[in-house]
């Protein structure tokens, strides 16, 4: 776990395919994902996460922009899988 955590921080997961649960209508539903990039600003520290649902392909994706400190705590408490 340590590993991953330490990528995310140091931002060399960009491209990795990962799985990602969200809680979504009141229940959990798992979705495909690719970490697409990474923004680093001021303000800013995000990744650009590439999301599709498990029956669909990444020709469907859609792109979210999440802080790295976000994707390290879900990676942390089993929602994110890299």
């Amino acid at each position: 776990m340590h590993k991953i955590i330490q990528k995310l921080l140091e931002v060399t997961v960009v491209g990795l395919p990962i799985s990602h649960v969200w809680t979504v209508g009141g229940g959990l539903q798992t979705y495909n994902g690719k970490i697409a990039q990474f923004k680093f600003g001021k303000s800013t520290k995000q990744y650009v996460v590439a999301y599709w649902q498990m029956d669909k392909t990444c020709d469907s994706a859609v792109n979210y922009e999440l802080s790295l400190y976000d994707l390290a705590c879900d990676f942390m408490l089993g929602d994110l899988i890299i």
